[in-house]
């Protein structure tokens, strides 16, 4: 997988273009599904980010996938007051309604549409940014 030139930028412009690149990767991992899409994308603390890759991994398991893309980035926006080495991305997510598809086509299930705040903390390790958590404000 290659990271845009933007998102590998130390700057808070560059924290918001890797959690847009982040959330690009998402909707390939559980459109494939396949996970490896989101591996080293994040800290292996964030519990959102596990259950994320455990998801592409349990629709993987059920011969399932979801058809399109599952979620759009409304905004995306640096935040004040983050650590040093880390920063605060504001992000308002629209959770598209999807369907969830076997393999022959069939909905299995859907999946409400939706839109709400989400902060993402995104630090930067060795040469790039990893998701750090992802948490209502």
């Amino acid at each position: 997988m290659s990271i845009p030139a933007e998102a590998m930028a130390q700057t808070p412009e560059g924290a918001v273009a890797f959690v847009r690149f982040y959330y690009d990767q998402l909707n390939a991992a559980w459109a494939a599904p396949n996970s490896s899409s989101l591996e080293g994308l994040a800290d292996p603390t964030c519990g959102t980010c596990s259950n994320n890759r455990e998801h592409a991994k349990e629709l993987l398991t059920a011969g399932e996938r979801v058809k399109g893309d599952s979620v759009t980035l409304i905004s995306a926006s640096p935040a004040a007051g983050a650590p040093e080495g880390q920063e605060f991305v504001d992000v308002e997510l629209h959770q598209l309604p999807a369907e969830i598809v076997a393999a022959d086509g069939s909905v299995v299930r859907t999946v409400n549409d939706r839109k709400g705040m989400l902060r993402a903390v995104v630090i930067w390790r060795n040469d790039g940014w990893l998701i750090y958590g992802i948490a209502t404000p």
